[in-house]
């Protein structure tokens, strides 16, 4: 869970297991690849005709599951889909969507106060690749105030206050495909709660936090320690969780090394979960 106080943060305690591709992308001093690289590597026309549809699963999966958080990288792909603003092809999304989404791709940043801030410009910069053609808005917005650049400070914003309970797991449902170098990729979202391991006592499990709970006790292994990241998409694919929503995307390849996506559309269906 990440939870922001108006001004600090108060706890980051997000529970993601880092799913990382294996290996060394050439040789030397080259750096580890990471799964933006190797979705980036992968997905365009040239190996997409020829890509698997359990390899475009599996690098998706990696990407969706993938989070960075240091001083100078601020990136929670772990909360892409989730946050990714509805908006049709050539149509600007909804400020107060885009803002949130954009904040769990740039560096924030403490005034003297103690507020979570971050750089106007830096928005706008995640938003020239996530977002091309958007303009961030020098305004406030239900998670953000804005702050003009005055007294040689820059532009910025600053955090009103939220809480990210929990999170979704998406599953690439269909084959990518490609058209004129936009992609259209159909991704199927799970639910699971932030404390699913405390849902010991629902039985027959009731929701995707006890059906996991039951999942893992019946492997003999803790609830605890269960790797859900490693586990998820067997899980997924045995129908054994509930579904709460199906996005559909479309998107190019940015050419970014940490932001390989460049959206175009998002379109999400919530689902009955009862």
């Amino acid at each position: 869970m990440l939870v922001f106080q108006r001004g600090k943060i108060k706890a980051l305690a997000l529970l993601v297991i880092v799913a990382m591709c294996a290996g060394l992308c050439g040789c030397g001093k080259a750096e580890p690849e990471t799964p933006a690289t190797a979705l980036a590597a992968q997905i365009h026309p040239e190996h997409l005709a020829n890509l698997a549809f359990s390899d475009q699963q599996r690098l998706f999966w990696d990407y969706y599951t993938y989070f960075v958080m240091e001083d100078d990288r601020f990136l929670y792909h772990t909360e892409e889909l989730r946050n990714l603003p509805d908006f049709a092809p050539g149509e600007q999304p909804d400020w107060e969507q885009a803002g949130r989404f954009l904040l769990d791709f740039t560096s924030f940043w403490y005034d003297a106060e103690g507020y979570v801030c971050w750089n106007a410009a830096d928005l706008q910069q995640a938003a020239d690749i996530l977002l091309p053609g958007y303009i961030v808005l020098p305004q406030d917005n239900g998670w953000i105030l804005y702050h003009p650049a005055q007294d040689g400070q820059k532009a910025y914003y600053q955090a009103m206050g939220w809480d990210a309970v929990g999170g979704v797991y998406y599953r690439l449902n269909t084959p990518v495909t490609e058209k004129a170098g936009v992609y259209t990729a159909c991704f199927t979202g799970y639910a699971v709660g932030e404390f699913w391991q405390e849902e010991l006592d629902f039985a027959p499990a009731e929701n995707n936090d006890a059906k996991l709970c039951q999942i893992a006790l019946s492997r003999g292994i803790d609830p605890y320690n269960f790797d859900l990241a490693a586990e998820l998409p067997a899980i997924i694919d045995a129908g054994e969780l509930t579904p709460c929503e199906e996005i559909t995307v479309t998107f190019r390849l940015s050419g970014d090394g940490d932001l390989p996506l460049s959206y175009t559309s998002c379109e999400r269906t919530e689902l009955a979960t009862n």
